[in-house]
């Protein structure tokens, strides 16, 4: 058996932490970063968004996917860096590109980073568990049906 060269795997891990940091930038720019358009109501004039609760939750199920797709590959802390800084480098880059922003999407995008890290931290976490048993039943199961077979 030939080994694979030791910096094949590392080259193999950076591309995939890249995969997940692009990713991650991609989730903001698909569901965010079109929609700059606050919403007068009517009769209140008061403002709201410019975001909708459907993009929140259509981007909230795409950066679950994307950790619980990456911790199979990934170690924890890298999924969580990497989805992190790229869904914040989006926010950033909208607000730094906003004619009418006013710098405190600076603030917003600490505040983010923060949410981001804690919360997958928390998915990735709770993903690497599950995951981690649900192998670990299929080797028992995978065990026990061999040792049962009579040859």
């Amino acid at each position: 058996m030939v080994e694979a060269h030791p910096g094949e795997a590392t080259g193999r891990r950076l591309l995939l932490i890249a995969a997940c940091l692009l990713a991650a930038l991609a989730a903001w720019m698909a569901w965010f970063a079109w929609d700059t358009v606050r919403d007068v109501h009517p009769g209140t004039n008061n403002t709201t968004g410019p975001y909708e609760l459907w993009q929140g939750v259509g981007a909230a199920v795409t950066l679950l996917i994307l950790v619980v797709l990456a911790v199979r590959r990934l170690p924890v802390a890298n999924v969580v860096l990497a989805v992190s800084v790229g869904f914040t480098a989006g926010f950033t880059y909208s607000g730094a590109t906003d004619p009418e922003a006013d710098g405190l999407y600076v603030i917003g995008a600490g505040m983010l980073l923060v949410v981001m890290v804690l919360a997958t931290t928390v998915v990735a976490l709770l993903a690497r568990l599950v995951l981690s048993r649900r192998d670990g039943s299929q080797a028992v199961n995978n065990t026990a049906t061999r040792s049962s077979r009579v040859d």
